[in-house]
């Protein structure tokens, strides 16, 4: 987490035991107002420096599918400006914290069963078209088959005229 999040998350805590209600979500809004202000000159600088702004979404199980804006350098620690700050707000309750993980690796559930399956599919559209194939030959000799057979009747039919017309002459 970059240094200006965690102090104002600690300064959030702190507020939130020592003020009353109304009060800590007046500070909320002066808050959210100073981050919004934050966001604007931090796109601003990356305006002027070229460079596009990265969203990114933690995969983390403490802040599950939260998205942050952090410095396009970051992964580069000799470029990293440290830059970061959390676009959505943390989950209140833990059991959404664990809904959202929960639902991310019932997804990547359905992703490796769903590549599983389009193998599977793949290789039956494969084994059809070899089928396919395989049917056609058939169907190809069968005919070949016939076409030779017939051959075979029309010759013996000749022949078998040729012995009759021989016997009358004999006779």
């Amino acid at each position: 987490m970059g240094g200006s999040s965690y102090i104002a998350v600690c300064g959030a805590a702190l507020l939130w035991m020592v003020l009353a209600q109304s009060e800590v979500q007046e500070v909320c809004d002066m808050m959210k107002q100073a981050l919004t202000s934050a966001v604007l000159s931090y796109r601003n600088r990356l305006y002027k420096s070229g460079e596009q702004e990265k969203m990114w979404s933690s995969s983390t199980e403490k802040n599950p599918s939260r998205r942050c804006i952090r410095c396009p350098s970051s992964l580069d620690p000799s470029k990293d400006c440290d830059f970061f700050v959390w676009m959505d707000e943390d989950l209140p309750f833990q059991w959404y914290k664990n809904k959202v993980v929960e639902l991310h690796k019932e997804n990547i559930d359905l992703y490796k069963d769903n590549m599983i399956l389009s193998k599977e599919n793949r290789e039956l559209e494969m084994e059809n078209k070899d089928m396919q194939k395989r049917l056609m030959n058939l169907e190809l000799f069968e005919k070949k088959k016939r076409t030779d057979l017939f051959k075979v009747k029309v010759m013996l039919f000749s022949i078998l005229l040729v012995f009759i017309f021989i016997w009358f002459l004999m006779v």
